[in-house]
């Protein structure tokens, strides 16, 4: 090999680490904390609520196997367990909301 050769393979080595330094800054930059939901059951009822909190951080009473992604996730899945059968659901999800608004059509 030439002193040529051996320059530009380290010209592309260092262009390549460049690189991959400026991609996984930008990508540290766009991750975004987002909330997850967790179903809790009160103690000594059968009435549950939906709580935020973080990843791993799994409250004391927790319904289920894991945090939802939203609240109408969980509150979705608050109709499905039966620790929770006296809970009255007041809000409504996207679904239900479409649903109403194509039977008023």
């Amino acid at each position: 090999m030439d002193l040529r050769h051996v320059c530009s393979a380290l010209m592309l080595c260092g262009v390549a680490l460049l690189w991959s330094a400026t991609a996984n800054a930008q990508f540290e930059q766009r991750k975004k904390e987002t909330k997850n939901f967790y179903v809790v059951r009160e103690a000594g009822s059968d009435q549950c609520t939906i709580k935020p909190g973080k990843w791993g951080d799994n409250p004391a009473g927790m319904v289920g196997n894991g945090p939802y992604a939203s609240k109408d996730y969980a509150n979705a899945a608050i109709k499905t367990f039966p620790e929770c059968k006296g809970t009255k659901s007041d809000k409504t999800t996207k679904s239900d909301k479409t649903k109403k608004k194509q039977k008023t059509e």
